[in-house]
């Protein structure tokens, strides 16, 4: 989940520090984050197909949190808005695709929002947020706590051989090409795919690419070369796919914030 834009306040705030460069990508964890909005408005969120834990809450003038309330946020594969105000923050921690042991079988909650008593159904942990903290330092603190104690086994050998080559492959692949690759069949990758990444490897896939073409329109490459270079057939392909993952063309995409992810 990546919001609009770091002018309005999105922050990511580490990750995890201490750790070495094995350890972080064998880490379930992939950053954490946090958005505190300083004006009104509507702001775009675009597909990553990771999922998330988030608290919302306002923050007082004296800095105090209240009306602290949890979500569990699926993976997602098409874009939305989220509303914006002055005061409101949310805090959110973001998993790494196929690490979401801790969530269960994710294939029933791709963009899909669990909100408070349902969000703690899921994960039971989230019943320690407290409903109020006197610092947005203390929320951080008691939030790691709660991610800390979080199951992190990692998905099966075969959903994270397919995920390295879709990232590698910039979401390039086809799917019947991934299966050959990984030597799965189809119908089996597609249920793990399901179970531990909450997406088709075909879904991803199109995510994958659609994040790779932002990141080069940011570098100033023009439609046609971005296109070319994200795989796309041609132009018009590029753009019926933004409309269908993003809501808008790639040629009216907004300067959304982008988090980590791993392209080559």
């Amino acid at each position: 989940m990546q919001l609009y834009d770091a002018a309005h306040g999105y922050t990511e705030l580490a990750r995890r520090p201490g750790l070495s460069q094995w350890d972080r990508r064998h880490d379930p964890v992939e950053t954490l984050w946090s958005v505190q909005g300083d004006k009104q408005g509507d702001f775009l969120v675009l597909p990553d197909g990771r999922a998330d834990l988030i608290l919302y809450f306002q923050v007082r003038e004296d800095g105090r949190c209240v009306g602290i309330v949890p979500m569990v946020v699926g993976p997602s594969s098409v874009a939305h808005s989220v509303d914006v105000l002055p005061g409101h923050g949310w805090l959110g921690v973001r998993f790494r695709p196929g690490r979401l042991s801790s969530l269960g079988d994710v294939s029933d909650i791709a963009d899909a929002r669990l909100v408070s008593d349902a969000a703690k159904a899921r994960v039971p942990a989230l019943a320690d947020v407290p409903i109020e903290a006197p610092s947005m330092g203390r929320l951080i603190s008691l939030f790691q706590g709660i991610v800390s104690s979080l199951d992190g086994k990692a998905p099966p050998s075969e959903v994270e051989v397919a995920l390295d080559r879709l990232h590698l492959a910039g979401g390039r692949i086809t799917a019947a090409g991934l299966s050959q690759v990984v030597d799965v069949g189809p119908r089996r990758l597609h249920r793990l795919f399901a179970r531990y990444v909450g997406l088709s490897p075909k879904t991803y896939a199109e995510v994958i690419r659609l994040q790779w073409a932002v990141r080069l329109r940011r570098r100033g490459l023009s439609l046609a070369a971005t296109a070319l270079e994200a795989g796309y057939a041609d132009q018009a392909h590029m753009t019926r796919a933004f409309r269908a993952r993003a809501g808008v063309t790639p040629a009216r995409m907004p300067d959304v914030a982008l988090g980590w992810m791993p392209f080559t």
